[in-house]
């Protein structure tokens, strides 16, 4: 059976349509980025980030990166320390490998794993530890780079639900206070 050149063509484009994404490109819908619209609070707060196994430590570095990026230009005030922070931005990563149909391998002939990426973003204040908010995100990645839209994202949606200074307006005690301040003191009676 001989086929025109055309349907040769669309026959190869469907061919690799199909085997795209068993290639290790991502099978998850590209993520349009949300813009932050929320007000956002003052207090300081400082960025951590944990790897749950060794495949993931590989996204650690990334994840922090995008927070610390998209908490600035957001206008939170990003503090290194922990001790300065009021508020507590933790982000738990885990990856675990996901089969692919064609192997994929690096210059000195080892397969390259794909793995799914999934972050969990919690958002704590750090005088009273309550958990205000929390999101999370999956992606696919096979070269160890994030997906920063999906990761900016969940920044995004935390600050435009307005928990955090909704926080601190409603538990003014939850802000970090200075060394030069001493708490108030308690009615015990």
């Amino acid at each position: 059976m001989k086929l025109r050149p055309s349907a040769r063509h669309a026959l190869f484009g469907a061919i690799v349509a199909t085997l795209a994404p068993a290639c290790g490109s991502s099978s998850i819908e590209p993520v349009a980025p949300v813009e932050i619209t929320s007000d956002v609070t003052s207090e300081p707060i400082v960025v951590e980030v944990e790897s749950s196994n060794d495949a993931a430590e590989q996204y650690a570095e990334g994840v922090a990166s995008t927070l610390r990026k998209t908490l600035s230009s957001a206008g939170y005030n990003v503090v290194d320390d922990g001790d300065e922070a009021a508020l507590r931005a933790k982000a738990s990563i885990i990856a675990t490998e996901v089969e692919s149909y064609i192997s994929i391998t690096d210059e000195n002939g080892e397969p390259v794993p794909t793995y799914k990426v999934r972050v969990d973003l919690h958002v704590y204040a750090t005088a009273d530890s309550i958990l205000i908010d929390e999101e999370s995100v999956e992606f696919e990645s096979g070269d160890g780079k994030i997906n920063d839209t999906a990761v900016r994202n969940t920044m995004a949606i935390l600050t435009n639900r307005g928990k955090i200074p909704l926080h601190f307006s409603e538990n003014p005690a939850a802000k970090k206070r200075g060394d030069d301040q001493e708490a108030p003191e308690r009615d015990r009676s």
